[in-house]
């Protein structure tokens, strides 16, 4: 009866959260154009952005962190990259942060990442990784080439690195580390390759194509002051998706799953292919179908997010 009642329960929220996001299209179109407006342009680099604002873990393992979607934006050649997409990600979300990683702040004593034990005073020293889950985080990357790091510097590269790759932050306790889960939605802004990026096999890569510059800090301030009037229906938007991803995790339907195999299958014959792409097309492809409100995932939905995915890989290739 308790199972009968839990599972009942369980479905009735699912509902709940679908019939929440009701008519989609309309409000999901306006939010990517507000967001690719505010990217030069580049349409896939915010369709991207908007998966990675909605991500959300729904179930952990010792392998991997099912609903974990790492995102990097490279060929971000602008100042004050990082504050440009905290300002963006704070109009729409509750809570977001910032940590710029380059090398004055890496070699700060007074630049903490990961909460440290003080035995002295026998208290937990707080960490800037010390966030609320569902906190959207920016990482920006201002590393050079050829920069000589402390120890204590590695180690917080180290700190973020773990992060990025297994959603822990690891406490130090001096003597011995102390995984604790986060859920941390990650945007990762570097001018090159991610070097946080390369730690885990699951960091969606999308080099920024634009049609026009930039804006500048405050220029971004304007734009988003003159969208003001949609701001609160995105918000609710991005809240309902969020809600939903939480709450279902859109389990592949028999006839769903054999297509997906087979264009698996197909994909590693004929392209340098790994498991963990698989694993990268159905997060994509469940955020996909969350956005517009379904669901499942269907042939619909998932052939939409692999014409996103040859584009996206196009430019990888593109780039290098």
């Amino acid at each position: 009866d308790k199972t009968r009642q839990l599972k009942t329960g369980i479905q009735g929220r699912e509902k709940r959260e679908a019939n929440s996001l009701g008519n989609t299209s309309e409000v999901r179109s306006k939010l990517l154009g507000f967001l690719s407006g505010a990217l030069g342009g580049d349409m896939l680099a915010a369709e991207y952005l908007f998966l990675n604002l909605i991500s959300r873990i729904y179930l952990r393992s010792a392998e991997v962190n099912l609903g974990a979607l790492i995102l990097n934006l490279r060929n971000f050649d602008m100042e004050e990259k990082g504050q440009y997409i905290l300002e963006l990600v704070s109009s729409l979300v509750p809570k977001s942060h910032l940590i710029t990683l380059n090398h004055k702040n890496l070699t700060n004593e007074g630049f903490k990442l990961a909460p440290k034990k003080d035995y002295e005073q026998n208290r937990l020293v707080t960490g800037q990784l010390q966030l609320t889950p569902g906190t959207n985080l920016v990482l920006e990357e201002q590393f050079v080439q050829g920069t000589s790091f402390t120890a204590d510097a590695v180690a917080k590269i180290d700190s973020i690195t773990k992060l990025v790759a297994f959603q822990n932050v690891y406490y130090d306790f001096q003597y011995f580390e102390t995984p604790f889960p986060a859920d941390f939605p990650i945007v990762i802004i570097s001018r090159e390759n991610s070097i946080l990026g390369k730690e885990t096999g699951l960091c969606c890569e999308v080099p920024m194509v634009t049609s026009s510059p930039f804006l500048s800090v405050e220029g971004l301030k304007e734009y988003i002051e003159s969208h003001r009037e949609h701001l609160v229906e995105f918000r609710k938007f991005l809240g309902a998706c969020i809600s939903f991803a939480s709450a279902c995790c859109l389990p592949l339907k028999d006839e769903m799953a054999e297509t997906v195999q087979n264009d698996f299958l197909q994909s590693r014959n004929s392209e340098s292919v790994l498991s963990q792409d698989l694993h990268m097309w159905l997060t994509l492809a469940r955020y996909m179908a969350i956005s517009f409100g379904e669901k499942n995932i269907t042939n619909e939905r998932w052939a939409y997010m692999k014409e996103r995915e040859i584009e996206r890989l196009q430019r990888l290739i593109a780039r290098g």
